[in-house]
């Protein structure tokens, strides 16, 4: 029996067990190649280890996340965070007295949430998918005060305050088929209808609680190791492709500067000749024409204006500000084109108060370029998720669309000047490249990835507090 890194959250400690075939499984996974391509079977290896699956909730919880309330949502979050939680804090390796007094301390409440999980799933099984899922998940965390009462170290025993508002959330629908299995599986509740539901409950939680005590033979990888390896692997492939990006957005913003002062020149040469050829002229058609080029040259400079812009930002006037109304503002203006479009925008996450020490207006133009992208992605009808998040040192803007997505090889160019991936419904424009450089200048990061379903998912990351603070 291996332990999960401990949970720490005021003045409380816990120490949460870990199955050892999970733990063979979480080894493989930190080696795959595509740790992306492996989400259902994590899925299932969470379902399958519910002091698992709490704790990842409960990281998840702790950074500010809420998970959707399914088992491949939790699974979804710990493929994109899984480093950064297990090197969070304490250790993979608890102390422990032995592998057969700790299978022995807790394999009463793993049976328990296997019982209830089972039933509360038949129990609501004339209902959706996702309430099936739903009620699942529910039934293996049940008990999670259980969980928190036995596997405290040091301090409360109660469960974590970020955990406890997010299971407070459970969906409506299943929450009284969650209930009703608990007090079935108590035996506060007879329902003699029931009876070969709550049979295969009890029959499916002798196996797998015989399956998550198993002990493994032979296996001698140290997870700890490991995962700390893989970590400063994975910062430094990071920190690699964050390097390059940024040189070669440097040094087309040198380019663009010195290009831009050059081109303008003649442009206001054409602007003027054309204009005097509009005031004398009194042929209709060649007026069109005259006015067409005077349009024409305005629309070439406003695009070397953001260029310029692009290549000589502001400097970022900081000051302590709260996201949370900052970002609800933005949606608010983008209300009308959301609307327009027939698009549904999900605002998810921190309600507020969300503090970082960012320039307001600059992060503003950031924000509204994001979504705004996120729109022309989805076309008519599509749905975006717009997610503010917080650790002690980054403030988090998550913005999701259902959209067609990025191509692998258009992800490393989406945030050029005027890039184009049309292929993604994404035009072209200065929005990502202001929106990047936006960030940076606040010693920021922005990073894009794939959403799992289909489209795409950008993520801001602002520090929390000026540096050198």
């Amino acid at each position: 029996m291996r332990h999960l890194p401990a949970i720490v959250s005021g003045r409380g400690r816990w120490v949460l067990p870990m199955a050892d075939r999970s733990a063979c499984f979480l080894a493989e996974f930190l080696l795959a190649e595509d740790r992306t391509a492996r989400t259902g079977p994590l899925a299932d290896a969470l379902a399958a280890d519910p002091p698992w699956l709490l704790w990842t909730l409960v990281s998840a919880a702790g950074k500010g996340r809420q998970p959707p309330w399914t088992v491949s949502g939790a699974a979804h979050w710990l493929v994109g965070n899984i480093l950064d939680a297990l090197l969070g804090v304490g250790e993979l390796d608890g102390p422990s007295s032995s592998a057969e007094s700790d299978s022995a301390d807790f394999s009463d409440l793993v049976f328990e949430s296997f019982e209830v999980s089972h039933l509360a799933a038949a129990l609501v099984s004339k209902e959706s998918a996702a309430a099936r899922d739903s009620a699942w998940l529910g039934g293996l965390l049940h008990n999670a005060a259980a969980w928190f009462a036995r596997s405290a170290v040091a301090g409360v025993k109660a469960v974590p305050e970020a955990l406890a508002r997010w299971l407070a959330s459970r969906p409506g629908e299943v929450a009284g088929g969650i209930a009703r299995a608990v007090a079935i599986v108590a035996g506060e509740q007879h329902a003699p209808e029931l009876e070969d539901d709550v049979a295969a409950a009890r029959e499916f939680a002798g196996r797998a609680t015989q399956a998550w005590a198993a002990t493994t033979s032979g296996w001698s990888v140290s997870l700890p190791v490991l995962a700390a390896r893989m970590g400063r692997l994975d910062q430094l492939e990071r920190r690699f492709r964050e390097t390059l990006e940024r040189e070669k957005l440097d040094a087309m913003a040198e380019l663009a500067a010195g290009a831009g002062h050059e081109i303008n020149n003649p442009l206001a040469i054409i602007a003027g000749r054309a204009q005097l050829f509009l005031q004398d002229e009194t042929d209709p058609e060649r007026r069109r024409e005259a006015a067409i080029i005077v349009a024409q040259v305005k629309r070439a400079h406003e695009m070397i204006a953001d260029l310029r812009l692009f290549a000589r930002p502001p400097q970022p006037e900081p000051e302590t500000t709260d996201l949370a109304p900052l970002l609800d503002g933005v949606l608010a203006d983008l209300a009308p084109q959301t609307a327009e479009r027939g698009s549904v925008v999900v605002r998810a996450g921190h309600s507020g108060p969300v503090s970082a020490v960012v320039d307001p207006a600059q992060i503003r133009v950031a924000v509204h370029a994001l979504v705004r992208n996120a729109l022309e992605a989805t076309g008519h009808g599509g749905r975006i998720e717009v997610e503010l998040g917080a650790d002690d040192a980054y403030a988090e803007i998550r913005v999701a669309d259902n959209g067609p997505g990025i191509a692998e090889d258009d992800r490393r160019h989406i945030f050029e000047p005027f890039f184009s991936a049309r292929q993604a419904g994404r035009g072209l424009g200065m929005g990502l490249s202001k929106c990047w450089r936006i960030v940076t200048a606040h010693g920021g990061r922005i990073e894009v990835d794939h959403r799992p379903g289909g489209g795409a998912v950008f993520v801001v990351r602002l520090p929390r507090e000026e540096a050198g603070d």
